[in-house]
């Protein structure tokens, strides 16, 4: 019986491993685009009022206390300033620390003001859209790439 010998050398296999669990140890630089993307996106989602739906208008009455009628801008635009914070294994996002009790009613909607009296609706404007998503995939791809070789 004639007989077939395969011999592996898993030396390049575990020398891209070892190379892949280093690079995943210190990943900030992947965070910092993350980071990049999401910004980028939840900017966007106040320029266009909502993404991909539509913010709900402002009623007239806030019009005119706001003199303008763009929802979630106000008189600091302290909620628009978003910002992150990239690690080794995460990213943090978020608005301005001056904004975090208002951040969430609008986000979230639900009643605030004196006595909870007014309703706020939703506005979620901390959202990644679909394309974000493939975005930081392909950027993720690209960077596990470069640190371990082929992927």
């Amino acid at each position: 019986m004639a007989g077939l010998t395969v011999k592996v050398d898993k030396r390049l296999f575990e020398q891209r491993i070892d190379a892949l669990l280093a690079g995943l140890s210190d990943a900030r630089s992947l965070m910092q685009v993350w980071g990049e993307i999401a910004v980028t996106s939840i900017q966007e989602n106040f320029e266009q009022g909502g993404r991909p739906q539509k913010w709900q208008p402002l009623p007239p009455v806030t019009i005119s206390m706001k003199g303008h009628d763009r929802a979630l801008i106000g008189r600091t635009g302290n909620l628009a300033r978003v910002g992150y914070r990239a690690a080794s294994d995460h990213v943090v996002i978020g608005t301005n620390p001056a904004s975090k009790d208002y951040a969430a009613i609008q986000h979230f909607g639900g009643m605030a003001g004196r006595n909870r009296k007014v309703k706020i609706p939703a506005r979620p404007f901390m959202l990644l859209q679909d394309e974000d998503v493939v975005e930081m995939e392909q950027v993720s791809r690209a960077y596990l790439q470069r640190i371990g070789g082929a992927v």
